[in-house]
Parts: C-alpha cells; sequence; structure tokens
C-alpha cells in the first residue's frame, strides 16, 4: 500500500536457504484531475416550419468535442405553440416559438425557430363523365376538387378533357399552398364501329341474292346468317323478294339497326294464260261490237218481259206448260246476261 510519495523496495525470501527477490515501488502525490471547458453549443436546424402535431428531434453538438462536461437544459419560448423534451420538439398550435439549448458548462446557447402552420386540407380530386353508357359519340371528362385555389398544370388549365375514343388521360394539378398531385381520367365505352350492308347485285336477276353485313368490330350470331371466321362479317341468301329489318350487336353490345330490301329477283310467275286456246284469249273490242252486245242484252231482257207480261197479266196465270216455259226463258236469259256482262269486264281489264 502506497502511503506517501517516495521510493521503497519490497523484498521476499524463503524459509528455507534464505533466497530473495526484490520489486522497487515508486509512490507519487495525488494530482487534481483536469478539466476541459466548453467552448460553444450547435443545432441541426436554426429554422423549420411545422404543422400541427407534427415533431421534430433537434441535435445540440457541443464543443470541443472533448469537453469534460457536454450536458445541456432545452427551453421553448412559447410552450402553447411547440414544446421540447430532450430535444424532440412538437407542434402544438399555430404560431411561432423559439427552442433553446444552453450548455450546463459555461451557459453557452444555441437556438431554433419552430413555425406552427394548421394542418392544411389534402386535395381531393373527383372525375366525372357526361356519358357513362355504350355510345358513338364523343365522352367529356371533368375534373373537380374538394375546395378551391387548385389550378391545373397541364391540359392548358383546363379542368375538361373530351375524349374522340376510348383511352385515357392524366390531369395534373396545384393548390396555392405547393401541394400537388394527379388523377387519372379513362374511358372504355365509346364504340363509333358502323356497319355496312352490301348486295351481289342489285340488277335484275333470276338468281338468289347474296347480302353481306360488314363491321370493324365483331359481331354476334344472327339466325339464319352465316357469321365469319373473324366474326366481322354476316351474310345470308335470298331467293324472294322482301323488305325486312334486323339488329345487328357487336362485341361490344353495340345494337344497329340494318334495313334490308331485296326488289330486283325476277320471280318465275306461272302464265295461266294459253295462247292457242280461244277461250283464253282476251277479247279486244271494239265500239261497235261494244253496241252489238248492248243490243243483244237488250233484245233477250225484252224476250224476259213480253214472257213475263203476258203470262203474268193481271188475273191470268199461267198454266203449268208455260210456267215451264217462263222459268227456262228466265234461266237462258240469265245466263247469256252473265257471259256478256263477262265478256264486257275482260275488254275493260284488257284495254
Amino acid at each position: 500500500t502506497a502511503k506517501k510519495e517516495g521510493t521503497a523496495t519490497i523484498t521476499v525470501t524463503t524459509v528455507d536457504g534464505n533466497k530473495v527477490a526484490t520489486c522497487t515501488i515508486t509512490v507519487e502525490e495525488e494530482t487534481e484531475p483536469s478539466i476541459i471547458a466548453v467552448t460553444g453549443v450547435t443545432l441541426n436546424q436554426t429554422e423549420k416550419t411545422l404543422k400541427v402535431d407534427e415533431k421534430l428531434t433537434l441535435v445540440a453538438t457541443v464543443k470541443p468535442d472533448n469537453a469534460t462536461n457536454k450536458n445541456v437544459t432545452w427551453k421553448s419560448s412559447n410552450e402553447e405553440v411547440a414544446t421540447v423534451e430532450n430535444g424532440v420538439v412538437t407542434a402544438k398550435k399555430e404560431g411561432t416559438a423559439t427552442i433553446t439549448v444552453t450548455t450546463v458548462d459555461g451557459n453557452k446557447v444555441a437556438t431554433c425557430t419552430i413555425t406552427v402552420e394548421e394542418e392544411t386540407e389534402p386535395i381531393i380530386a373527383t372525375v366525372t363523365y357526361d356519358k357513362t353508357e355504350l355510345t358513338d359519340e364523343d365522352v367529356t371528362a371533368t375534373i373537380t376538387f374538394n375546395k378551391e385555389n387548385v389550378t391545373i398544370t397541364n391540359n392548358d388549365g383546363k379542368n375538361t378533357y373530351i375524349f374522340k375514343e376510348n383511352g385515357s388521360f392524366t390531369f395534373k394539378y396545384q393548390d396555392n399552398e405547393g401541394n400537388t398531385g394527379e388523377a387519372i381520367a379513362k374511358v372504355t365505352w365509346i364504340d363509333k364501329t358502323t356497319v355496312e350492308v352490301e348486295y351481289s347485285t342489285t340488277e335484275e336477276t333470276e338468281e338468289k341474292v347474296i347480302v353481306t353485313i360488314k363491321s370493324e368490330a365483331k359481331l354476334k350470331e344472327i339466325a339464319g346468317w352465316n357469321l365469319s371466321e373473324d366474326g366481322h362479317t354476316l351474310t345470308k341468301e335470298y331467293d324472294k323478294n322482301t323488305e325486312e329489318t334486323i339488329y345487328v350487336e357487336n362485341e361490344n353490345g353495340k345494337v344497329q339497326e340494318v334495313k334490308i330490301k331485296i326488289d330486283n329477283i325476277k320471280e318465275n310467275q306461272e302464265d295461266n294464260n294459253n295462247p292457242d286456246d280461244d277461250n283464253n284469249k282476251p277479247e279486244v273490242n271494239s265500239p261497235d261490237s261494244n253496241n252489238s252486245k248492248d243490243e243483244n242484252i237488250q233484245d233477250k231482257n225484252d224476250i224476259l218481259t213480253n214472257i213475263s207480261t203476258e203470262n203474268l197479266a193481271p188475273g191470268k196465270l199461267p198454266s203449268t206448260g208455260d210456267k215451264s216455259i217462263l222459268i227456262l226463258a228466265i234461266v237462258i236469259v240469265s245466263i247469256i246476261g252473265l257471259v256478256s256482262y263477262v265478256n264486257i269486264k275482260k275488254y275493260k281489264d284488257v284495254k
């Protein structure tokens, strides 16, 4: 045990043989430890803007690096705006506060100005369309926002975009606080395809007419029509003149009305008039023949009148023989009148 400043020799001796070993001990006076004083302190931030409830960690650096006492204390000039604990700053409400760090050794200080802003409302963009069902017209997309002072930074500043065909467009925007965002408009329901109708011939024909319906979009099957392998063509054969309306639907669900009209097929008709049969020849009457027919009809009517007046005179009943003659005369005159009427009608029809 060292007792005081000086030198001493420690000797060890064996009991058997008195063998020895020694150690020289030097004792020095105890000196006071050296103290390295703090010369300054700095912070990693000197000013910062925070939103309400946002946090910030400040780091204090004490100089010199080997200073004996590096302890520091923290303080906020306005704890209603911002508080600080062990360098962690918490924003409380809108306003300004100064955070100060002070070294225990030497009271060296550093500060950071904290500005607290109210939490801004986030931008919410909504895209709407003037048409939302299958259409063959242009579709207009419109973007709106949940707050004012939001501007479109592309599309020439316009908040509408016109789709002439299916596709997508990205609106870019920014509010007056510098917040930015994007919103995508997408349209998939425009169908401007049309159908074309073609006829194998439009000239007079005795053959069948083939009708072909073509479309850029694939078509769905229709009963009675043949659909091509690629789905773009429908065909059908007609052997008679006809006029009808069908409805053609494509793969997108678009339905189009198609009117079919065929009037150029020469139909085969049986000729009931035999030119060699005099009975089937139309009778073409001259004005003279007409007068003759009228005279014949008048003569027959006179016969019927005479018979009727002679046999049916007042107070005189026809005998049994007379009755037979009367009935026969009536029948003959009726037949002659009917035949004459038919011939006259044929003449008028032919003329």
